[in-house]
């Protein structure tokens, strides 16, 4: 399966991830625009990761690239696969060495299966909030608009979800999602996402848990 031209992801960096793999931007903005158009508040001043794909993008202006991922609202934290001259004073992450053959990525360490890396947090989470656990979250009250959950492992909210939660950061495909009151903005797993208004509605506002196979399962519960 050829690589699409231009992918939003959620990869192991804890980051979602506008990734490039084409040297044609219009069409990369196109694509993108057309993606945060389903749903612009999700992405309205995300903090994102620019990657650049080692073909298909080399001749790419990544300067012109990153001031489209800005002009979309979205805000570059970090980039990869670019030069040290293309990086504008962002912190890169496993930058490409154009003098030097690229040395294959280390892998992904494997998520902790250490109950002592669960969370469990009492308190509602507020807008603009953002939680990360090593293992697996369990939020006890509601998760409001705005806020972001962050997991190695699984996310439990036992109120309403309204924010986004993302599970399975660094790949762990058994991972899940668990929400008495589903309303989410983004939910993903293992990098396989999907936006709010993409949830079928008929899970909307129920107790719902969100598998992975080929892409994200939802079943209600009640």
């Amino acid at each position: 399966m050829p690589t699409p031209p231009l992918s939003f992801r959620i990869l192991d960096y804890r980051l979602p991830t506008v990734s490039f793999a084409t040297d044609d931007l219009s069409l990369a903005k196109e694509r993108l625009s057309r993606l945060i158009n389903k749903h612009p508040e999700v992405f309205e001043d995300l903090g994102v990761l620019v990657a650049f794909e080692p073909t298909g993008c080399k001749n790419l202006d990544k300067h012109e690239a990153l001031e489209l991922v800005r002009s979309l609202r979205m805000r570059p934290l970090a980039v990869t696969g670019v030069s040290a001259s293309e990086a504008e004073g962002l912190p890169r992450i496993t930058p490409v060495d154009e003098t030097q053959p690229e040395k294959p990525a280390a892998p992904a360490p494997e998520p902790s299966k250490d109950a002592a890396d669960d969370m469990i947090i009492k308190s509602p989470v507020r807008s603009g909030q953002r939680i990360f656990s090593k293992g697996n979250l369990v939020i006890m009250g509601s998760v409001s608009s705005g806020a972001e959950l962050l997991a190695n492992g699984s996310i439990f909210v036992f109120g309403a979800l309204r924010g986004r939660a993302l599970a399975g950061l660094q790949g762990e495909r058994e991972a899940s999602i668990l929400a008495h009151d589903m309303q989410a903005e983004v939910i993903a797993i293992a990098g396989v996402y999907l936006l709010g208004e993409e949830i079928d509605r008929k899970h909307l506002g129920k107790l719902t848990q969100v598998t992975l196979d080929d892409e994200l399962v939802l079943e209600s519960m009640d």
